[in-house]
């Protein structure tokens, strides 16, 4: 094929595959899949490094998991960071180390995790299968660390394709487990002696430019991401600019209804948008995947895919 290597591929290339799609993954899409990839699993499995004998951050977690049916481990994380001076413990082991293991039992845990039963049947199964049997194939930024290629020939799809991780990979070792530099709206500074939480100190912290990818593109799903906390600084751009432009699809697959009023809740903190506005200028659409209501939603969805069957007559 004139213009292509022998021995490569036209999906290596990607010139006529990558597509006006945007493909963003979170947790809730390992999730649907039926992976138990949760913080709260990790919480409750036998990597979690802070069962006995505990340690200063340790006991903090552990108080915070009794306290709260469900927390986000960077949050508090952030918050442990902030108080640590505060709280008086004799440990054997300090805070740098006791992160490393926070971080090395993430990995040991969601490495047998991601090898978990799949629900083929599911939404995020589904759309994974619609997306990469269609023509155009998305660009596809994730920020679990499981194994994307894995889970894609376990449910029997071929197609070569790629993907970007945010914060790491399981088959790489190098997760990124911590806060942003905005972490409370920026009102709020990590000591210097606990400023190793911050993701942005980990030697592994080279996240894909997305704001260019963002801006440009027609359509950009999130699949299980709530869009707040320590990610919404990857997508603030996104939705203030907007308002400068027209006719994108904006898809949010979410669990339920009340993870659904959660990303209004956090779009609303995105300084500088109005979402009625927002509203106006774009096509913005929320599938819950718990919704019987929003079974047809997901038919409709894609459809829309696989417009462009993927039949293509090359030379």
């Amino acid at each position: 094929m004139d213009g292509y290597e022998e021995n490569k591929s036209v999906i290596e290339d990607g010139s006529l595959f990558i597509g006006d799609d945007v493909l963003i993954l979170g947790n809730g899409f390992d999730l649907d899949l039926g992976l138990k990839t949760s913080y709260r699993d990790y919480y409750n499995s036998k990597y979690w490094p802070f069962n006995n004998p505990y340690t200063k951050m340790g006991d903090y977690l552990n108080g915070e998991r009794l306290l709260n049916e469900w927390m986000d481990l960077e949050e508090k994380l952030g918050d442990y960071a902030c108080n640590a001076t505060n709280i008086t413990w004799v440990s054997k082991r300090n805070d740098k180390e006791d992160y490393s293991q926070l971080i090395t039992g993430l990995e040991s845990y969601l490495s047998k995790a991601e090898n978990g039963a799949i629900k083929t049947k599911s939404t995020a199964a589904k759309v994974l299968i619609a997306y990469l049997n269609s023509y155009s194939i998305p660009r596809i930024f994730s920020f679990n660390y499981t194994n994307l290629y894995k889970i894609a020939r376990r449910l029997g799809i071929s197609t070569e394709f790629s993907y970007e991780h945010i914060h790491g990979s399981l088959e790489n070792h190098n997760i990124i487990l911590g806060v942003g530099e905005n972490y409370k709206g920026n009102a709020i500074k990590l000591p210097e002696d606990m400023d190793f939480v911050y993701k942005t100190s980990s030697p592994n912290y080279q996240p894909p430019q997305m704001a260019d990818v963002l801006s440009n593109t027609k359509h950009v799903t999130f699949f299980g991401l709530s869009i707040g906390g320590m990610d919404a600084p990857y997508f603030s751009g996104l939705f203030q600019n907007l308002s400068a432009q027209k006719d994108k699809i904006i898809t949010f697959i979410t669990y339920n209804e009340e993870s659904r009023l959660q990303i209004l809740r956090h779009l609303r903190n995105i300084q500088s948008i109005n979402l009625n506005d927002i509203w106006t200028r774009h096509k913005i659409e929320f599938i819950r995947t718990a919704s019987k209501e929003d079974a047809e939603k997901v038919n409709e969805y894609i459809k829309r895919l696989n417009i462009n069957p993927w039949n293509l007559d090359l030379p």
